[in-house]
């Protein structure tokens, strides 16, 4: 999947210079040797210099080798002359050659290298590219917040410059980041993806750009059928099949298995079937990953939704072939699935026998009326009506036997796949936490220390990068206690359990949140009533309970809003109630009715002051709950806040 994301941000980066259009190797690099010989004669040194770099991007991907040799030349010049623009472009086309051999560290260095150079040459259109580069950088750490920031600056830069070419290029950026924050998180994404994609689109059409033209037609086509829009989406991808000449090959497999993805979910499968085939060979040939798995996905649900499961089969093996990337547990699924259809397959063919043998008995039935009009062939009637009797027994036994063997082999696969997905969600929890909501933020970190260590930032910019690393550690550090307790909660289903004073473990849980608290001003109200709160519960299990519930109650309150802990007690079945309530954000009845219901990014939301979540925390609170013999109410409403009341069993104090 990495090696399929950097391939796709790779030709993005081959549309940076407006030249690149065609076929760039032949009459095109010829001409341009022929004038840097010119220029070398002539001693235009700078022209030369220039001429290399771009003989140098030419090379990029057909010969890296190549690549690398010229703009090593035109650095090692510009360095001698000190030609700074000479300089900066060599190191974009160093970066370039990184990127393409998958080092993605020392292409970074790269990036920020040019960029460094460039801002010294007062050059904007030089000082855009290197922004926009570094943003498509960021989009292959999926840290796209920063990549927004560098798109947005490079097309302010353009903008001033009156550079269509540039304006033209960071739209299409801004439309690639927003798609792929679509595709994770289902939101208005699309909408500034589709705006973007259009209004470069439109520049194009002013500067005669077939290439982008057509190129945007088919990710508008992509997104609209992402979304459900298969007419408009339709639409624009069959613009895209008519002018196959204007688009790149890899573009052209994108479309087929955009077209094939609306006919499927319009249920034109026989179609659906031509545009996925079209759409995995085209893939396969440019080893295009995410494409592929894509394709032949849509290509066995078609095949099994016209009945063929057979051809369904064999696409499923083939799709197996390139799950290099997946777990085992992932893996053997996969198996297990192609295994049950193979299966269902078997069992058409048992139900074909068993229609045949059901037709043999209504013959010999006939036979057996038959005999009573031919009396002289009693006897020799008689013994084959009981042999066939024997063999409909013999061959019932052998049918049951057999269903119960299918029944049996379901029921263990079954189970297998039910233990498979109990571990792979396990997984999948454990590396969505660690994998998204770790490394990204570590990631993005320690590549913003490098301007700290270069000192290239103002006083505003080094203030904003010091809001940012404390949010970002306040976020990992609850999730970290999240992730701990609910590790250790799937490992073991008791609590061991104490007697404890209520207030004194909310006492100590707030103490842990004071600067939390503080940071967003929030004034949190712990109202300690003189009522019986003895409880026998485990103290660390209740400890995780409130400080989620409380965490929430802060991520969800604006900044000098109120929260009140409370107590009240219910004498007529014995309980202590235990009342957080806050005046924040509340929720939709939607959302609140499935708030313990699920788990990851479909109950998290980002908090009044951009916290972001895992959504582990209200489903650990869910099963500890469970193990304390703790009942949770909540009441919300959307726009006046959220209260949770926990009810916990009231122990006797000793005399």
């Amino acid at each position: 999947m990495r090696r399929s994301l950097s391939i796709s941000i790779l030709l993005n980066c081959l549309y940076i210079a407006a030249f690149a259009q065609g076929n760039l190797l032949g009459k095109k690099l010829e001409k341009m040797k022929a004038t840097a010989l010119a220029h070398y004669k002539l001693h235009q040194t700078k022209a030369y210099i220039d001429t290399l770099n771009r003989i140098s991007y030419l090379y990029y991907r057909e010969n890296p080798d190549s690549n690398w040799a010229y703009a090593e030349k035109a650095y090692k010049l510009s360095i001698r002359e000190n030609y700074l623009i000479g300089q900066a472009r060599a190191r974009l086309n160093f970066s370039g050659n990184y990127y393409y051999k998958y080092n993605y560290v020392q292409a970074f260095k790269e990036l920020n290298l040019a960029y460094r150079i460039a801002i010294k040459t007062s050059d904007p259109i030089l000082i855009a590219t290197c922004l926009n580069n570094i943003g498509l950088a960021y989009v292959q750490q999926k840290n796209y917040a920063i990549a927004l920031k560098h798109f947005y600056r490079s097309l302010d830069i353009s903008t001033r410059a009156k550079d269509l070419n540039m304006q033209m290029l960071n739209h299409f950026n801004l439309g690639f980041c927003n798609s792929l924050l679509y595709s994770k998180y289902k939101t208005s994404y699309i909408q500034d993806a589709i705006k973007h994609y259009q209004i470069a689109q439109t520049i194009s059409k002013k500067i005669d750009n077939l290439t982008y033209i057509y190129t945007c037609y088919n990710r508008l086509g992509e997104l609209y059928i992402l979304n459900g829009d298969y007419k408009n989406g339709i639409k624009d991808v069959q613009i895209v099949l008519s002018n196959k000449k204007e688009i790149s090959d890899w573009e052209l497999g994108i479309a087929y298995t955009s077209m094939a993805q609306a006919e499927s979910a319009l249920k034109k499968y026989d179609k659906a079937i031509n545009s996925a085939e079209l759409g995995y060979i085209i893939a396969k040939r440019n080893h295009n990953d995410i494409y592929i798995d894509k394709s032949l996905s849509l290509l066995a649900k078609s095949y099994q939704s016209i009945g063929n499961f057979k051809k369904a089969y064999h696409v499923l093996l083939e799709r197996t072939r390139y799950a290099a990337v997946t777990s085992d547990e992932e893996a053997k699924k996969r198996v297990n699935d192609l295994l049950i259809i193979q299966k269902n397959l078997e069992n058409q063919y048992l139900t074909k026998e068993i229609a045949a043998q059901e037709k043999n008995i209504q013959l010999n039935r006939l036979l057996f009326i038959i005999t009573i009009f031919f009396l002289a062939l009693v006897s020799v009637l008689l013994a084959i009506v009981y042999r066939k009797s024997k063999q409909k027994s013999r061959l019932n036994r052998l049918l049951a036997d057999t269903n119960i063997e299918i029944l049996q082999q379901r029921d263990l696969i079954r189970k297998q796949n039910t233990e498979l997905k109990n571990n792979d969600d396990y997984k999948n929890k454990l590396l969505s936490v660690i994998g998204h909501d770790l490394r990204s933020p570590f990631a993005s970190t320690l590549h913003a220390t490098k301007f700290f260590k270069d000192g290239d930032l103002s006083l505003e910019e080094l203030n904003l990068f010091i809001d940012d690393f404390q949010e970002k550690i306040l976020n990992c550090l609850v999730m970290l206690n999240d992730l701990l307790a609910w590790t250790k909660n799937n490992n073991s289903t008791e609590a061991d359990k104490k007697p404890y004073q209520l207030n004194q473990i909310t006492d100590l849980v707030i103490k842990e949140l004071v600067s939390t608290i503080s940071l967003k001003q929030i004034n949190l109200n712990h109202h300690h009533n003189s009522i019986n709160d003895l409880v026998v519960v485990d103290d660390k299990q209740v400890m995780v309970i409130l400080r989620n519930l409380i965490t929430n109650a802060i991520k969800f309150t604006k900044p000098r809003g109120t929260i009140e802990v409370f107590y009240t007690e219910d004498l007529s079945i014995g309980q202590i109630l235990l009342h957080i309530k806050d005046n924040g954000i509340g929720m939709d009845k939607a959302k609140a009715s499935k708030i313990f219901a699920v788990f990851g990014n479909e109950v998290s939301s980002m908090g009044t002051s951009g916290e972001s979540g895992t959504g582990i925390g209200l489903s650990l609170v869910n099963d500890f709950a469970k193990l304390n013999d703790i009942k949770i109410q909540l009441k919300t409403e959307e726009n006046v806040g959220t209260e949770f009341i926990l009810g916990f069993k009231q122990a006797v104090p000793d005399q």
